[in-house]
């Protein structure tokens, strides 16, 4: 029996509405990493070890945002859409300000190809994007 892909719509991006489509692609924005976290479990949801464009693994993107009290976000191909690589990866990390040692620590190491401050529910976070 095949797994069953978690739906993450409440997450899409609606700065992105446009590109948004639940049944063939959309982009996903502050899921909390207590959700990513049960997700890591590969196609057709997170695959733990996949490094989206240049981005660390799933996993490690999962764990920071947790131990930060962060969020993730990336994308969604939804299994709808038929396509073979169905599945939801991970390529944005959400940290709050506040830590800001980790926040350098980790934009040192990882390099993101974009670093901005972003607000999400009131809260400032650094928003960490590989492509």
């Amino acid at each position: 029996m095949a797994k069953r892909q978690a739906d993450l719509w409440e997450y899409r991006d609606r700065n992105l509405e446009q590109g948004n489509t639940k049944d063939d692609f959309y982009y996903i924005t502050a899921v909390p990493a207590t959700i990513a976290k049960k997700l890591l479990t590969g196609q057709p949801n997170i695959n733990p070890d996949d490094g989206q464009n240049d981005s660390a693994p799933a996993k490690d993107l999962v764990s920071w945002a947790q131990k930060y009290h962060g969020f993730v976000g990336g994308f969604v191909i939804p299994v709808a859409s038929k396509r073979e690589d169905a599945r939801i990866g991970l390529d944005t990390l959400y940290l709050p300000v506040a830590f800001k040692a980790a926040v350098t620590q980790l934009k040192n190491k990882t390099k993101p190809d974009e670093f901005s401050e972003v607000t999400i529910n009131g809260k400032k976070y650094m928003r960490f994007w590989w492509d």
